[in-house]
This record gives C-alpha cells, structure tokens and sequence, in this order.
C-alpha cells in the first residue's frame, strides 16, 4: 500500500511503522485583489433601507404627536372660550335676575307702604274735618251762649269753652300728625313713579290712581263719624283698585326675571 502524502512503501509483513517527516506541506490562501463596488453599494443599501424606515417612522410619528398636540390645543381653546361664554353669560343672567329680583322687592315694599299711609292719612285727615265741623258747630253755640250774657263762671259758660279747646288741641295734634304722614306720602309715591316705566300701560294706570287717591285726600269735608267711615271704605276700594294693578305689573315683571334665567 502507498501513503499518498509521503512516498513510502509499506510490506504486508511489517508490524510497526515509524514515519519520518523532514517538513510540513505548505499551505497557500490566494485572496482577491480587486475593488469590489458591489459589495459597497450592497452594504450602504443595507444600511441606508433602515435608517430611511426608522426616520419615518421618527417623522410620522413627530407629526402625528404634533397633530394630536395641535388637535387637544385648540380643543382646549374652544373648551376655554366655551366657559368663558358660559361663565359671561351666567354671570349676566345672574346680575340681570338679581337687578330685576331688587326692583320687584323695592317696588313691593313701597307699594305697602304707600297702602298704609294712604289709611292712615285718611282717618287723620277725616278725624280733622269732623271735628273742625264739631268745633265751628260748638263755637257757634259758644258765639249764642256770650250774646245770651252768660257768665264766664256759669256751668254752660266753662263747658262750651272746654269743648272748644278740646277740639282745637284734637286738631292741631292731628295736624302735626298729617303734615308729617304726607310727606312721607309724597316721598314713597315718587319712589314708586321713578320705578315704574311710564311708556307702560299697565304703570300709567298705577300712577293715575296714586295721584288721583293723593287728590281725594286732600279734599275732605265730613260733618259727622258715619261720613268719615264712607269716606274711609271709598280710599279703600281705591286702594285695592290699586292693589291689583301692582300686583299685575309685578306679575309680569317676574315672567321677565324668568325669561332672563
């Protein structure tokens, strides 16, 4: 048998082998010399389809989150501008209801006061006419009593002057008392025209009736109490005539107040 590497014979008959080896086999690696573009261009297209992708992805996701911020921006300025209409227009409503809310309460008020001082200028003003017509009644009698020479010491005498007195005194006191009800009168009647719209229908007929009640208690002339209580039911029916006019025009402006809200 041959060994292929190394020439030498081998016997069928040898039982051990020694191999000599002078020198190892040369071994020889050729490489290319030659600039291969391809490889290049293969290696920058590999690099570049990756970075191309990456970057837009960077780029749409950048626009989107721009989009999104753009979008949730104006959302929240419209959302703003929003409340800030709604909070306006509230705010509005609000001081407009309560404007309207304080005229309704001030011309209530006032219009009960006007009620109870309207009574009682009338019952002052029917006390003064009866008893001015008591006193020229008794001054009369007193006037028959001096002529007739009554004494000044006589029971007659000193009654007639005492009642004379008494309703000089009633009179001057009720005096006082009208002069100062009247123009507190005067004062809450001009408070209640310069709440009113005089263009209105419904306040044209409340300030006729306040002027024309105004005038009725100013010409009073009684003779006696059954007088005085006609004439205190007549300043009445005028007052609830008046009554139910206010309380129309109160009506309506309430309707108003809740349209407004």
């Amino acid at each position: 048998m041959k060994w292929k590497l190394c020439p030498l014979e081998q016997g069928e008959n040898y039982i051990s082998q020694v191999l000599h080896v002078t020198e190892l086999p040369e071994m020889a690696v050729q490489l290319s010399s030659g600039f291969s573009w391809e490889t290049i261009l293969a290696s920058l297209i590999a690099g570049c389809i990756p970075a191309f992708i990456s970057y837009q992805a960077i780029k749409n996701t950048s626009k989107n989150i721009n989009m999104t911020i753009d979008s949730q921006n104006k959302n929240l300025v419209e959302t703003i501008n929003s409340q800030e209409n709604i909070a306006a227009k509230s705010m509005k409503v609000e001081v407009l209801s309560k404007n309207r809310q304080s005229w309704i309460n001030e011309l209530r008020d006032n219009s009960a006061k006007y009620l109870s001082l309207v009574i009682k200028v009338a019952l002052i003003r029917s006390g003064i006419s009866i008893n001015s017509y008591k006193h020229d009644e008794l001054l009369e009698q007193f006037e028959l009593i001096k002529s007739n020479s009554a004494h000044p010491e006589s029971e007659q005498y000193i009654c007639a002057e005492k009642g004379l007195d008494g309703f000089l005194k009633a009179i001057e006191r009720d005096q006082v008392q009208i002069r100062i009800n009247q123009s507190e009168l005067s004062l809450v009647v001009y408070k209640i025209r310069l709440l009113l719209n005089p263009s209105e229908e419904i306040s044209q007929k409340i300030i006729y009736n306040m002027m024309s009640t105004v005038k009725e208690l100013g010409a009073v002339t009684l003779k006696n109490e059954k007088e005085g209580v006609n004439y205190i039911s007549k300043i009445e029916m005028v007052s609830e005539d008046f009554t139910a006019l206010i309380q129309l025009c109160l009506k309506d402006e309430w309707e108003r107040v809740k349209k407004i809200a």
